[in-house]
């Protein structure tokens, strides 16, 4: 794989996050040997300045890998490479809000959508992002069988990676100016996987089984993967994903070692250390769960 030198570009525009020492740059780039010049948003690791929150020392990593590993598993994804920016590791996200197309949030859309909650439920509830992708009309191209597919499939996947922070922000619809064409975003913004603010000397195999909670709550506390994937109450729709998704990540996890394998710029330590999160994702989250409803005839694919 090629590690690009993003080093004296011109910096087109910044932007800051102020709960963390982040900072995002964009850049005019050709990452695609001489295919033309696209936008990049640099993102560099994370630092918290809170020390209550998690830092995310990893992050370019997690992204790279973790949208690689979304496409592989069948998603349309932003395209992403890695790279320095004046010695410093940067993450490489080809915006793809361009050419007339914008970037519209889930959380917009639920927001014209549903109003505020009499009982207080935050719009991370599950039951609220449901009832959106049932209600929504504002881009009506989009049927809520589709809708609820996409998010069910996406939330699979976000389970195998243990991704905590998919919140109705960093996913949603990319809509044409001129012709209102409208279609489901490519996956994006997937730096808060793989355990990026920990490291192969500080995580235990137990947490890398149960520590990842979604972002998404349930009856007001944070979704344990492993646990609801598991439950007898299980949606529907999040079977049939899980019956898509988990063969799909059998299938590919030869390829995503050699995803591992392929990044120069991290030590063989580390390279275990992905792996082993990715095994241990496999098997104690998405396989368990499939072994679990096949075992009680909720499901009828046996995971072999």
């Amino acid at each position: 794989m090629t590690i690009h030198d993003f080093s004296g570009l011109k910096t087109i525009n910044i932007k800051t996050n102020g709960n963390k020492k982040t900072k995002h740059e964009f850049v005019d780039y050709d990452a695609n040997d001489g295919k033309g010049l696209a936008r990049y948003m640099l993102k560099y690791n994370q630092i918290a300045l809170d020390t209550t929150r998690l830092s995310h020392a990893n992050s370019c990593i997690s992204e790279y890998l973790s949208c690689h590993i979304f496409k592989m598993l069948g998603f349309e994804t932003q395209e992403t490479v890695l790279g320095y920016r004046d010695e410093e590791l940067v993450v490489g996200c080809k915006i793809f809000s361009i050419n007339g197309n914008n970037l519209v949030h889930f959380a917009d859309v639920q927001n014209k959508t549903l109003k505020p909650s009499l009982q207080g439920l935050s719009n991370r509830e599950l039951s609220r992002i449901l009832l959106t992708i049932e209600r929504q009309k504002l881009f009506p191209q989009i049927k809520p069988i589709e809708l609820k597919k996409f998010f069910w499939d996406m939330f699979i996947a976000d389970a195998f990676i243990g991704n905590f922070d998919r919140h109705n922000d960093n996913w949603g619809f990319l809509v044409n100016n001129m012709t209102q064409q409208t279609k489901i975003a490519p996956i994006y913004d997937c730096a808060s996987s793989l355990f990026p603010n920990v490291g192969p000397l500080s995580i235990s195999e137990n947490k890398i089984k149960q520590a990842c909670r979604s972002s998404i709550l349930n009856k007001g506390e944070r979704i344990f993967y492993s646990d609801f994937l598991c439950d007898d109450e299980i949606d529907e729709e999040c079977l049939l994903s899980l019956e898509n998704i988990g063969p799909k990540i059998k299938q590919n996890m030869k390829n995503i070692f050699n995803l591992i394998d392929e990044i120069p710029i991290i030590s063989d330590q580390y390279k275990k250390f992905y792996k082993d999160v990715i095994i241990e994702r496999k098997n104690e989250v998405i396989d368990k769960a499939l072994d679990y409803h096949y075992n009680n005839n909720t499901m009828s694919i046996k995971n072999i």
